[in-house]
């Protein structure tokens, strides 16, 4: 399965992410010549959370009459 961001798979990215203090939880690439180890529970929530982002956006013109 490609990951959907695998965009932000970049190394720099990673470092200073961690030198904030946060985990990274996006997938690596396959290309990778060692794989990234990740949680797939936090992977998934976080899925789950912009999966409901995005739903909410699509349904923003309903919800607020624009399409009256």
């Amino acid at each position: 399965m490609l990951s959907v961001n695998s965009g932000y798979d970049a190394d720099w990215i990673r470092v200073a992410l961690q030198a904030e203090g946060i985990q990274p939880c996006i997938l690596g690439r396959r290309s990778r010549n060692k794989p990234l180890k990740h949680d797939k529970r936090r992977y998934w929530r976080r899925s789950q959370i912009e999966i409901i982002f995005g739903r909410l956006r699509n349904w923003r013109p309903a919800a607020t009459r624009y399409d009256r």
